[in-house]
């Protein structure tokens, strides 16, 4: 199968829990180094060779749009990234879409079908951070052209970190072959962090490259009196009922920067490479 011609990001979520941390800033604005999040999204487009980048947002999160289209805007809030900006929107054309509704992420992703079509899409949801980057989409890519399935990329938790991880992401795992497993479970999402429940136990991130089936199960799994938020979670296991899908141990670490706790050890660790 070919490599994903389509990046999609949803970031339509309002971020509550970040709130605490910021008020002013949507959490792909916060700072993590020296740049805000969804650039490093974009930079991973980059690096992969993909040139197409889908962003699903709500019209409370504007700044998110002008930032990325906007260079006077960017060098107000990021003067040392409008180099990098200009890279990228040379590299990328940027699709913006707009969730009317809080949905959830399984909805958002939905949205982007009439670009995306019939072409497999990556998908990386900006509070997943990969370091040191870019890089996670380059290898995902080369396993999903070889192999032809769907990819997740799946990350180390330890009893050192997992307190800066969301109660996301548990599955089950088959080793095919050195750092690619087959996935043979998908557990619900749960409150609290993240406990391993082994050493080192490899937890499935929101960094994923799927064919364009996705948007036939998006559809299959949707409620039809849709009240509240339809995750991602139903479409996952209903994918998995009927096809393979793998996951990639990554060559680097992915930190969750969705929740405070994360968000300060993920500034933290980069923080402390950089010094």
């Amino acid at each position: 199968m070919s490599k994903p011609q389509y990046l999609v990001i949803p970031a339509a979520g309002y971020g509550i829990r970040m709130k605490p941390v910021r008020d002013d800033l949507p959490k792909e604005m916060l700072p993590v180094g020296d740049k805000p999040s969804i650039l490093y999204c974009l930079e991973e487009a980059v690096s992969a060779g993909i040139n197409q980048v889908v962003i699903i947002i709500n019209h409370k999160k504007e700044i998110l749009r002008l930032y990325l289209e906007n260079l006077d805007f960017a060098k107000s809030l990021y003067p040392g990234t409008v180099e990098e900006l200009k890279r990228v929107n040379d590299k990328c054309s940027l699709h913006f879409l707009y969730q009317k509704n809080p949905w959830g992420e399984a909805d958002a992703l939905g949205l982007a079908e009439d670009i995306v079509v019939d072409k497999a899409l990556a998908i990386m949801y900006p509070d997943n951070f990969y370091f040191p980057g870019p890089g996670v989409l380059s290898q995902m890519s080369k396993i999903f052209s070889q192999k032809g399935f769907d990819i997740i990329a799946l990350s180390e938790v330890n009893k050192v970190n997992s307190y800066a991880f969301g109660n996301s992401g548990k599955v089950d795992l088959s080793r095919i072959d050195n750092d690619l497993f087959s996935i043979t479970k998908f557990y619900d999402k749960g409150s609290g962090h993240f406990v391993p429940r082994w050493s080192n136990e490899l937890r499935a991130c929101g960094i994923s490259i799927m064919g364009p089936h996705l948007f036939n199960y998006i559809k299959r799994t949707r409620p039809k009196d849709l009240q509240g938020e339809f995750t991602d979670g139903p479409v996952r296991s209903l994918i998995l009922k009927e096809r393979t899908i793998l996951g990639l141990k990554l060559r680097g670490n992915i930190y969750d920067t969705g929740f405070p706790l994360g968000y300060e050890f993920c500034c933290n660790q980069i923080q402390t490479f950089i010094a």
